[in-house]
């Protein structure tokens, strides 16, 4: 009767060998792949507040309502779109599915010293003071993470310029909308408003 033959001690050492190198490839390469999957979370939330914000801006330009605003006690009147570089207020549905049902709303960046970016909104009153609508209104943060910054491109004498401060019954010709965080400045996004009648609120086109 023939004997069976065990391995030897350098074939078990051969075949030892071959599983370490094997085991440390397919460990290099799921720690490859956690290391992907972490990067790419650590992304989408840096990027996921400066993207809602600019969505939800661009939904609102697009619906602009044509309102009236009342002057205050002071005889200052409330101007439809009033915009600075931290502030910025206009009336515009709520949503997409709010339907026609206006809204005043009014965004902040560093509210009262505080980072970030504050807004509120108030169910729209034709004829009242921008003010006193909003005024039982309080200010939510949206972003811890982001400021932002405006500018408005507008009809001057001589010439269209863009400006820091603007107010009026018709909305500008652009809006810009620039984002900054600890990670950096986002690129600057530009909205064009097209100016219609008050019969007719006014639509947006994405520039960049």
């Amino acid at each position: 009767m023939r004997r069976s033959r065990g391995f030897t001690l350098l074939e078990v050492l051969v075949v030892l060998v071959l599983l370490g190198l094997l085991m440390v490839v397919l460990f290099g390469g799921f720690r490859a792949g956690v290391r992907s999957w972490q990067l790419a979370e650590q992304h989408s939330a840096r990027v996921e507040d400066s993207r809602q914000l600019s969505a939800m801006l661009y939904r609102h330009l697009g619906q602009l309502y044509p309102a009236r605003l009342a002057a205050d006690d002071a005889g200052q009147a409330s101007a439809l779109f009033f915009g600075a570089p931290d502030h910025l207020r206009y009336v515009a549905p709520l949503s997409m599915s709010s339907g026609s049902v206006p809204y005043i709303f009014e965004w902040v960046s560093n509210w009262q010293g505080r980072g970030g970016v504050w807004a509120r909104f108030a169910p729209y009153v034709a004829d009242q003071v921008a003010d006193d609508l909003l005024q039982s209104a309080s200010f939510s943060q949206l972003s811890h993470k982001v400021q932002m910054r405006f500018a408005y491109f507008v009809e001057q004498e001589g010439g269209s310029a863009w400006v820091d401060q603007y107010q009026g019954e018709l909305p500008p010709q652009l809006v810009s909308m620039q984002l900054s965080g600890d990670d950096g400045v986002w690129p600057l996004l530009v909205f064009e408003v097209v100016q219609v009648s008050n019969e007719q609120p006014p639509t947006l086109r994405f520039v960049r």
